[in-house]
């Protein structure tokens, strides 16, 4: 080999060396799991004195649609799957409530102040969940 070959090879070998000390060298990794920890809820809501629940007291206006939109986060941000599910208790029948939270009373149903809990879960571990209970005052 000629000698300006093995000079070029060097030269190339050592930038690369400073380039990479300098730039550093960050691994990427894939298909990394970052786990559920908690949801938070973003309606504002309160808590009970003695037992810490949570809850909602919703008073729809007069020909305004009987229906609450549920906010929540996933935490932390980075968490892999974000995907929350909300229920109702099965034997609800006063109200129904959307993949996306959107939680609609059915008036007809209701005669007076009611009361459900919608429980909310993280998709990715069941275990992290929230419960509110909405009081619907007609």
């Amino acid at each position: 080999m000629k000698k300006s070959v093995v000079i070029l090879i060097a030269l190339i070998y050592a930038a690369s060396i400073v380039l990479v000390g300098y730039l550093g060298l960050k691994a990427k990794t894939y298909n990394d799991v970052y786990p559920v920890e908690r949801l938070e809820i973003l309606n504002e809501y309160s808590e009970m004195p003695n037992t810490g629940d949570k809850y909602i007291t919703f008073n729809p206006k007069d020909g305004e649609e009987p229906t609450l939109q549920f906010e929540c986060r996933v935490l932390p941000d980075n968490a892999t799957d974000k995907k929350i599910i909300y229920k109702l208790a099965s034997d609800c029948t006063i109200a129904t409530i959307s993949e996306g939270g959107l939680l609609t009373f059915l008036p007809d149903q209701i005669d007076s102040v009611s009361s459900l809990t919608v429980y909310i879960y993280a998709n990715q571990n069941p275990a992290v969940q929230e419960e509110v209970i909405v009081y619907f005052i007609p």
